[in-house]
């Protein structure tokens, strides 16, 4: 409450905060995550290979439980799609266990599906 400013990702989340706290609308400031484009930039894949990306922690308010459902879905009409998951595991899966698990079983087996720790 006695900070200088405030910053949020997104409107949303803004909006979200502001009346958790009771502030006036339009008093915290919305700074997207930055992004470098010219590190990240889509590149010539050569092998045709499909990379879907999740990056965040592995979390179930984080809607990667549902990714995870996607997984068979999408192997079934592109087999060699590839899910890589970047980010800290937590015990929130619908069981309330390892979401990491959770993912593995949900991608039958798991080979086409790669962790990676959060940085």
């Amino acid at each position: 409450m006695h900070a200088d400013y405030l910053t949020a990702p997104s409107r949303a989340m803004s909006e979200i905060v502001a009346k958790e706290y009771s502030l006036e609308k339009g008093t915290i400031r919305v700074i997207a995550n930055p992004l470098d484009t010219t590190l990240f930039t889509p590149g010539v894949n050569k092998q045709e290979e499909l990379i879907v990306l999740y990056t965040g922690r592995l979390e179930r308010r984080k809607g990667v439980h549902i990714l995870a459902k996607a997984i068979p879905l999408v192997l079934s009409h592109i087999p060699h799609a590839i899910f890589v998951f970047i980010g800290k595991d937590t015990n929130s899966s619908p069981c309330n266990l390892s979401m990491k698990d959770y993912i593995r079983e949900q991608s039958v087996g798991g080979k086409n599906v790669v962790f990676m720790e959060h940085m």
